[in-house]
């Protein structure tokens, strides 16, 4: 018996055969250029291009799980839960179903589900053409928020503000009336986001805790600012309302049986109420998982993984986080390329940092990239603002540190002749 793990992102910042020690042998199907240096101690490492869109990862998927006996399927990226899901359904095997893979990754089956139960949730319609999102606006009487149904990372989200913005982006898309759209309508919701991040089972919450963003996350994709993670602290009203309505939210999902780690994000208004932003059946980014691990020693791929594997996951009772409350950046490139990143960081309370490209490199700078980075941070704090503080001493330090060379100069064009 085999376990099949499927790979977006290079396996090397994760250990899955130390983590999955004794499931049997591992076949690993990647994306192009993210397969591991040394093949040795796999069944099998094939790479695809264009792995998210590319249909022979499930083609090899179901030779490999017919011809090895494949008994389970492990998949990390949020680009990988359905397509887990139908392989698994395809080979007949245990797992998140492919109902379930729907529901935490199709923003309107999500949000129709909680919706039905009677969970509070932004009103929301999928919109498959021009006069649709108009509609839309007009019944809502205020700013919009268009965004992919099964999108993440905030890429692709736009607010408009009136319905002049709705028809001016709408005349912006040129697509053809038989273009499918796949995007969901929902009224703007004025409020702070919070997210809740754990492991879930049989439709409850294994393990939790909960935090906040210092800026927005849609904010600081469209001003290439950092994007920030910031720990709440434990047991307060705060933390147990928001813990308590994702509870709800997973309880009326179809239920991943295995434990499968998940993100949660909620909006809170003024008054106190809660509604669902929307939910995903994996680990967070923007370093939700080095935190998870520092506060709590869990980390939330390691258990998801093992879950997915078929094996046995130790979580620690409930506790209070160990060194305090901790919060995260991710620092994005500026135009150019990097030509010096510093390689430690001296200041207060920083835990970690780690610089990603080496001096030098070319480095993706698309502001809609969210996995664009050039380097994470991890700080403590007593309180979420002493977080924050932090977290923007950080960010600036950091920009007068790195240095970049202006595009024109690395694409070596020189000035035309008058």
């Amino acid at each position: 018996m085999s376990v099949l793990i499927l790979s977006k992102k290079n396996p090397a910042s994760r250990p899955y055969q130390e983590w999955l020690a004794g499931a049997g042998p591992l076949f690993l199907l990647a994306a192009a250029g993210t397969g591991p240096k040394d093949p040795s101690g796999w069944a099998w490492c094939e790479e695809f291009a264009d792995y998210n869109r590319n249909s022979a990862v499930e083609i090899r998927a179901a030779h490999l799980g017919q011809e090895h006996k494949v008994r389970r399927v492990v998949s990390l990226s949020e680009a990988d839960v359905v397509r887990a899901a139908q392989i698994r359904q395809w080979l007949g095997l245990p797992g998140q179903s492919v109902e379930s893979a729907l529901a935490f990754r199709d923003k309107h089956r999500m949000k129709t589900l909680a919706f039905e139960a009677g969970l509070a949730v932004p009103r929301f319609r999928a919109v498959d053409c021009a006069g649709e999102v108009v509609d839309f606006a007009a019944e809502v009487g205020g700013p919009v928020v268009v965004k992919r149904r099964s999108g993440s990372g905030s890429v692709g989200v736009r607010v408009l503000a009136d319905r002049r913005e709705v028809e001016r982006w709408v005349a912006e898309l040129c697509t053809a009336p038989d273009d499918p759209w796949g995007l969901l309508a929902e009224e703007y919701v004025d409020a702070p986001l919070f997210h809740v991040n754990g492991i879930m089972a049989g439709g409850r919450i294994l393990h939790a805790w909960s935090g906040t963003y210092a800026r927005p996350p849609l904010n600081a994709l469209e001003t290439g600012r950092a994007r920030t993670v910031v720990m709440l602290p434990p047991g307060s009203g705060l933390v147990r309302g928001l813990e308590e309505f994702t509870a709800s939210v997973i309880s009326v999902l179809p239920p991943v049986d295995e434990p499968t780690s998940f993100h949660a994000e909620l909006f809170r208004a003024a008054d106190g109420s809660i509604s669902l932003c929307e939910i995903a059946s994996r680990t967070g980014g923007r370093g939700i998982n080095d935190i998870a691990r520092l506060a709590y020693g869990v980390d939330l791929d390691q258990c998801s993984a093992r879950g997915q594997a078929g094996l046995s996951v130790e979580l620690p009772t409930p506790s209070p986080p160990t060194g305090g409350l901790f919060g995260s950046l991710t620092l994005p490139p500026r135009p150019g390329e990097l030509v010096d990143v510093p390689l430690t960081c001296p200041l207060p309370g920083v835990v970690s940092y780690r610089p990603r490209p080496a001096s030098g490199t070319p480095v993706e700078t698309s502001p809609v990239d969210p996995s664009g980075y050039v380097a994470t941070a991890v700080v403590t704090g007593a309180t979420p603002r002493e977080q924050a503080e932090r977290m923007q001493m950080v960010e600036q330090w950091f920009y007068g540190q790195a240095r970049w060379r202006r595009p024109a100069t690395v694409r070596g064009a020189e000035p035309s002749a008058p």
